[in-house]
């Protein structure tokens, strides 16, 4: 299911769907031609994606599946015998630099769409500027459910999952099989809050109870603190709702304080690429 490449970390299989998949389907649509003469015009795919930064583990992995997809298509003839390029940006994990980015591709490289993006506040940034700029966006990893719920807009499409399919597809087994008194940490920003907020009414409708949760800020390096305050919770389930480097350093400092013999540790979301980046 993965391949670990040793100098540029690791493309999992979901990664080369998610953000190939827009390519990929308007490959189907048009039959291919061996090849395409010089003066081809490219289609160029503009991704705003972190390569820095807390999420950088994730942009880079989602990064090279696009890159990969282009090549494979290339290979075919391209899209209706056009050559495609992906043009990428660093966003930092950063919504007004992801704008910032978005706008130079747009600017300098007159890109025909958008896609990428990680960090779900990045993605409700230019889902707002590709709309208002006439380009389509085609969201590889931002899974906050107002992207395509009341934020949606005409421009904007995923092919990853909303926090409510995630959350749905496992909180009734955690319940069942973990416990009823739940316990959060969650990332301070759009992610985080719409997971904690699908969970919350998902395990209060199962009869569960929400003894308590912290907000941590992205890019937090020590989680002493917040396992202390967990473990004088008293959970059944500590639940990450943490991305990036943020839940890589949360799982280490777990197993360090041995909360996980305290405690069920669940989430949602838990990344190969972050499983990969465990001792």
């Amino acid at each position: 299911m993965s391949d670990q490449n040793k100098s540029g970390g690791l493309i999992d299989r979901r990664g080369l769907i998610k953000t190939g998949a827009a390519l990929g389907a308007a490959s189907l649509l048009y039959p291919p031609k061996p090849s395409w003469g010089a003066s081809e015009t490219p289609i160029k795919i503009g991704m705003v994606d972190s390569t820095t930064g807390n999420f950088a583990v994730l942009g880079q992995s989602a990064i090279k599946g696009a890159q990969f997809a282009a090549a494979e298509l290339n290979k075919k003839g391209g899209i209706l015998s056009r050559p495609v390029q992906v043009l990428v940006e660093d966003d930092a994990g950063s919504p007004g630099t992801g704008v910032d980015k978005a706008s130079r591709l747009l600017d300098q490289s007159q890109v025909d769409f958008f896609t990428g993006t990680t960090n779900s506040a990045v993605s409700l940034s230019i889902s707002q500027f590709a709309a208002a700029h006439n380009k389509l966006f085609v969201c590889s990893g931002g899974h906050v459910d107002k992207l395509t719920g009341p934020a949606c807009n005409w421009a904007t499409f995923r092919t990853c999952s909303t926090t409510w399919i995630m959350t749905s597809g496992n909180s009734g087994t955690l319940v069942e099989k973990f416990g009823k008194k739940w316990y959060f940490l969650t990332t301070d920003y759009a992610f985080g809050h719409s997971e904690q907020d699908d969970y919350t009414k998902q395990v209060t409708a199962l009869g569960g109870t929400i003894v308590g949760g912290a907000l941590v800020p992205v890019g937090t390096p020590d989680f002493s603190s917040y396992l202390i305050q967990a473990r004088a919770a008293k959970p059944d389930v500590l639940c990450l709702l943490l991305a990036g480097d943020d839940q890589i350093n949360a799982m280490k400092q777990i197993t360090q304080f041995g909360i996980n013999k305290d405690m069920h540790i669940a989430g949602a979301l838990f990344e190969l690429e972050q499983i990969a980046a465990l001792p």
